[in-house]
């Protein structure tokens, strides 16, 4: 009985109960990135087996070609192939850059530095696609984009139903 007023006069139960809360914080957030990583690793397979099936088709054109048998269609079919997986590894290289440089605590300046390094990856994100994969609450996203609006670092611009956002010049 006597403990349990020291206790809770030095305030240990409530610092228990909030180091209880963040533990089951943190282990979500472990949750939701190793799903992401398992999607990563399923993206990369697939993308390697685009790989093994273009050089399958390169080996034959190659052989074709050899053989004066090549079309436009089929060289055309090719390159469209390969900028397909240059575009996808692309993606995954910026989304997995930025996803390692957020922090558990996802604090705001990391979440508006992710964001500048998305718009400056060249790919054009919308701003659902920017919250899914940055892994962030809509809150936190949206209190960090208003702040780098206030900084006059974005600018949203409407393309069709949906928002994208460039850097200001």
């Amino acid at each position: 009985m006597f403990k349990e007023r020291i206790r809770d006069w030095l305030g240990i139960k409530e610092e228990n109960e909030r180091l209880s809360n963040r533990i089951s914080l943190l282990e979500l957030e472990l949750k939701k990135t190793n799903n992401t990583i398992d999607n990563m690793q399923k993206d990369i397979n697939s993308i390697v087996e685009d790989i093994k099936e273009l050089r399958n088709e390169l080996t034959m054109a190659i052989q074709q070609l050899n053989n004066e048998k090549v079309s436009e269609s089929d060289i055309l079919h090719i390159t469209e192939k390969i900028k397909d997986i240059e575009d996808r590894l692309n993606t995954l290289s910026v989304v997995s850059d930025v996803q390692s440089t957020l922090t558990v605590s996802s604090d705001s300046n990391n979440i508006k530095e992710s964001i500048l390094q998305l718009i400056e990856s060249g790919n054009e994100y919308n701003v659902s696609d920017m919250i899914r994969i940055l892994n962030v609450s809509n809150y936190k996203f949206y209190k960090a984009l208003s702040e780098l609006e206030k900084e006059k670092k974005v600018k949203k611009t409407k393309k069709g139903n949906k928002i994208i956002l460039e850097l200001k010049a």
